[in-house]
């Protein structure tokens, strides 16, 4: 990466630039993209694909809000009902 001789002082120095999609160094004219960085990396990728997902999956929409007042006029979700197997008996020999 960029950085390999950047000291302390240097990364102190780092701003956001590009409307936030960018790490920017104007003394070492460095410009590095956000989105690049996160896709270079597979541990940073699994957090912001974990990221979007709950983000999406908070979200509402008008065909959730009427699924959820049909399903509360019909009482709400159904329970979760415990399924019992029959056990298998031994036949006598």
């Amino acid at each position: 990466m960029e950085c390999y001789d950047f000291e302390g002082g240097d990364f102190a120095s780092l701003t956001v630039g590009f409307a936030g999609t960018a790490l920017c160094h104007e003394g070492k004219d460095l410009h590095v993209s956000i989105a690049g960085m996160i896709s270079a990396s597979k541990p940073l990728m699994a957090m912001a694909a974990s990221l979007v997902a709950s983000r999406n999956g908070r979200q509402s929409s008008a065909a959730k809000s009427e699924a959820a007042r049909v399903n509360g006029k019909k009482g709400g979700r159904p329970r979760k009902v415990d399924v019992v197997l029959p056990v298998p008996t031994k036949k006598p020999s």
